[in-house]
């Protein structure tokens, strides 16, 4: 995965195209529950996921956007990686990982060819996986 991924066409609603793309995630990342999410100011919203760790996340699952590290990618434009939320460095919204359940989490934001920010493509697990932001 790049610092940020371009969402080319309907790749991302198109589920053979977005279930390759969340396959290879699970895949890169080690974690079992891939989303590629559209990310507003008020909600969180899967456009197709992969969950294989229990969360219940499948496509059209909504979220408080102020509930997802998500949100936090969207504003940035920034990648986030966590190998291990129990142990990493403070994050702004340390409440978060342990609310949802997990301990591993990146994302990535994801854009339209002419820079419009999108939404997500994110990964997350209950248990750490090793992972660092140049893999990303």
């Amino acid at each position: 995965m790049h610092s940020e991924a371009v969402v080319e066409g309907s790749v991302v609603t198109s589920s053979t195209g977005s279930r390759d793309i969340l396959e290879l995630v699970a895949v890169i990342t080690g974690m079992r529950c891939a989303v590629a999410a559209r990310v507003t100011r008020e909600s969180w919203v899967a456009l197709d996921a992969i969950d294989q760790a229990g969360y219940g996340i499948r496509k059209g699952t909504r979220l408080d956007a102020e509930l997802t590290l998500c949100k936090k990618v969207k504003d940035t434009r920034t990648p986030i990686c966590i190998s291990d939320a129990e142990k990493g460095a403070s994050l702004d919204h340390d409440y978060i990982p342990a609310t949802m359940g997990f301990r591993s989490y990146v994302a990535v934001p994801l854009v339209t060819r002419d820079g419009t920010l999108f939404g997500t493509l994110c990964a997350f697990d209950p248990d750490p996986r090793p992972i660092s932001l140049k893999e990303v």
